[in-house]
């Protein structure tokens, strides 16, 4: 056997511009929206869940559950505002990594190793414009 295909993963790269930036602030500043609705319905489901509970005397536990699901989204919330001001960061022309995808690449025989997993996909506004390799 002379060659032989591997999957790997190539990193997908994005040139920053306004209209990406625009584009990943709203699309936060979208699940901001459904998590406060998330807390806010939460308040209000958990009063009648805790006059029940008091009634059958687990008022205690009911509460830690309440509490817990509500910090859950005080947390997330938090993160979501961390990387709304991340994003107004970023400079246009940056370039930032957006995730990976798999790829299959082929190896041979007195292939240099170092090389072969150095691939990188750069997009600019949801095109590619490049495909670096090496």
């Amino acid at each position: 056997m002379d060659k032989i295909k591997l999957k790997t993963e190539v990193p997908v790269l994005v040139i920053v511009t306004d209209n990406f930036k625009h584009k990943l602030i709203f699309d936060l500043q979208e699940k901001l929206r459904k998590i406060e609705l998330e807390v806010q319905q939460l308040d209000f489901t958990s009063r009648r869940t805790l006059m029940d509970a008091e009634r059958q005397g687990q008022l205690a536990q009911v509460q830690r559950q309440v509490d817990a699901q509500r910090q859950e989204r005080v947390q997330l919330k938090q993160q979501l505002v961390e990387q709304v001001k991340q994003i107004a960061r970023l400079q246009p022309g940056e370039e930032v990594l957006q995730g990976h995808v798999e790829a299959m690449v082929e190896i041979g025989i007195g292939d240099t190793w170092q090389y072969q997993n150095r691939v990188k996909i750069v997009l600019k506004d949801d095109r590619v414009v490049e495909i670096r390799r090496g």
